[in-house]
């Protein structure tokens, strides 16, 4: 099956640095639905929610989808908003206006609370997050009920503007820190709790930093960084505080710097740069280093939400499309397909793929052709192992580097060289 293969040349200050994106969609992937939601359980386990009549959630192995579970009574039209998995296993899933939902791979069992089987005053639940203690809260959106509701096994309690320090009940975003702590992002002002001592705090106001309205005080996302434990939202643009709440930062919207006021997503990655999405009036991704801005338009997709992940460095991008994207921030391989290449010059898929732990690379070469090259790259762009063929044949790969070192799991590129002619192709490692 071809994949879907992007290459995109930024240019800053006359050095090309190339990112290129991966779209898993239905052609490629098995991906037949919006996804919205995403959690990464291993290296090569990750949980995918969506839209749909009948709720379901997508194992993908980073490659393509591996199985599909699908909720065994019909419980309406559904947005599986959040994904995040308990200690035992079991995820937990918001269900935006349809309650909330759990699922246990280990017997394929559902569950489903809402109104009508529990103490829940709301079915509206949103963001979702499981604190230190194994309780669950949940954000409800424009519910005007309530503003967040936690449930600690047995009863779903609701806090609000009566019965909390919650400025608002409308709550959208929920962050927790390094430590624990919980961030509630209301209008007006962004709220934490310590589950470990019960204390809340209403800290962060937006408009000491910026002076905004009340219609744009409404933080569209939370992320704390870690360590450092500074709070970055995104609300009308991007607006960083320390952990006392001082304002550190400001980046208005509409700028250079940030394209639009609509960024649900957002994250620090490991490295320290700051990603947010736009799925309106821009489509795309922008970087902030902590001194300059980048902005990656991907094609026309509407980007969602923004996750890293957790065992290499690259971004996955829930979308309005019918798509999940993988973004790698740091290739310096190019991966794009040259159809111009002479039939005489080329290099077949790797088999099997995916491979454990060795794998078969065939290939040919022009007659006569020289310093010919066959060359393996993590995605990063690091070289991980070459050889230099004389003539057409096959290599076979043991997953090991040029000093004998086994290799990690994950997405690695295998590119032929030879009189100026290259062909490069992607394979799949699963330990």
């Amino acid at each position: 099956m071809k994949k879907s293969i992007f290459l995109l040349l930024v240019f800053v200050n006359s050095l090309a640095a190339q990112y290129y994106y991966e779209v898993f969609d239905q052609n490629n992937g098995g991906v037949q639905y919006e996804i919205f939601s995403f959690y990464q359980e291993s290296d090569s386990v990750y949980w995918l929610g969506g839209v749909s009549s009948d709720p379901w959630v997508y194992k993908f192995n980073g490659d393509s989808v591996v199985a599909i579970f699908q909720h065994p009574s019909t419980a309406g039209n559904t947005i599986f908003s959040h994904i995040q998995q308990d200690s035992t296993g079991k995820l937990w899933i918001t269900g935006s206006g349809n309650g909330v939902f759990t699922f246990n791979e280990a017997d394929t069992t559902w569950e489903h609370f809402t109104t009508q089987n529990t103490n829940m005053i709301t079915d509206t639940h949103v963001f979702l997050e499981i604190d230190i203690l194994g309780r669950i809260w949940t954000s409800q959106s424009i519910d005007t009920i309530t503003g967040i509701t936690k449930y600690d096994g047995t009863t779903w309690t609701s806090y609000g503007v009566t019965n909390s320090p919650l400025a608002s009940n409308y709550v959208y975003p929920l962050a927790q820190d390094d430590k624990g702590r919980l961030y509630f992002g209301a209008m007006g002002y962004i709220s934490s709790f310590n589950p470990a001592t019960g204390i809340w705090n209403n800290n962060f106001n937006p408009t000491v930093c910026n002076g905004f309205s009340a219609f744009e005080n409404f933080p569209e996302a939370l992320f704390v960084t870690p360590n450092e434990n500074n709070l970055i939202s995104t609300a009308y643009g991007l607006v960083i505080w320390d952990s006392l709440a001082n304002c550190l930062q400001n980046h208005l919207p509409y700028t250079n710097d940030v394209k639009s006021d609509g960024s649900p997503g957002l994250i620090q990655d490991s490295k320290g740069n700051i990603w947010i999405s736009y799925y309106f009036n821009f489509d795309g991704i922008s970087k902030y280093d902590g001194t300059n801005w980048e902005y990656f338009d991907l094609n026309g997709e509407e980007i969602y939400f923004i996750y890293e992940d957790k065992f290499s460095y690259k971004l996955w991008l829930t979308t309005w499309s019918n798509k999940l994207i993988c973004f790698y921030p740091d290739s310096l391989v190019s991966i794009s397909e040259n159809n111009n290449l002479p039939q005489d010059f080329t290099l077949s898929q790797n088999y099997p793929n995916p491979f454990n732990p060795t794998t078969k690379i065939s290939f040919n070469l022009p007659n006569g052709i020289k310093n010919a090259s066959l060359t393996i790259f993590n995605v990063l762009g690091k070289e991980v192992k070459t050889w230099k063929p004389n003539n057409s044949g096959e290599v076979v790969w043991d997953g090991k580097d040029e000093k004998g070192n086994s290799t990690s799991s994950g997405t690695y590129f295998y590119q032929l060289k030879a009189g100026g002619l290259s062909q490069t192709k992607k394979m799949t490692l699963v330990k």
